[in-house]
């Protein structure tokens, strides 16, 4: 197993410290390890949540509650379906409420455009929203 301590701990406004890492990191800001077996090999952040908390569910991934990709702390990663960490991803421009007010703006007749323009997303992701296939 290769050394998982190649980090610094760093207040950013979290609950406890975020773990920066300082080694290889991928094209996405994750830490990165490599070696000579599966189990030594992969992404630090799901290294150490296994190592500190446990093998990670089926069917889940590790949501960054701090928000930082290149955060290893275990007490910040959330097990949680690809769903909800869409959601809650640093990304999302919309929250579960902005998707209510969306479908009941397009449910009083505004059109998708007028919408598009309220919220800065595109009318596509607009009529997703408003037909139930995004933000379900």
């Amino acid at each position: 197993m290769p050394d998982l301590g190649n980090y610094t701990a760093e207040d950013r406004g979290h609950d406890s410290p975020c773990w920066i890492w300082q080694g290889a990191k991928n094209n996405h800001g994750y830490g990165t390890v490599g070696g000579s077996n599966t189990e030594g090999r992969g992404y630090v952040h799901r290294l150490l949540f296994v190592r500190h908390r446990g093998q990670i569910p089926a069917d889940t991934e590790l949501d960054h509650l701090c928000r930082n990709r290149s955060c290893v702390n275990p007490a910040h990663l959330d097990p949680v379906d690809h769903k909800t960490n869409c959601r809650r991803g640093a990304k999302a421009k919309i929250t579960a409420d902005d998707a209510e007010r969306i479908r009941s703006l397009r449910g009083e007749g505004f059109s998708t455009r007028y919408v598009a323009g309220l919220f800065g997303l595109h009318p596509s992701t607009i009529s997703r929203i408003a037909n139930g296939h995004r933000w379900a």
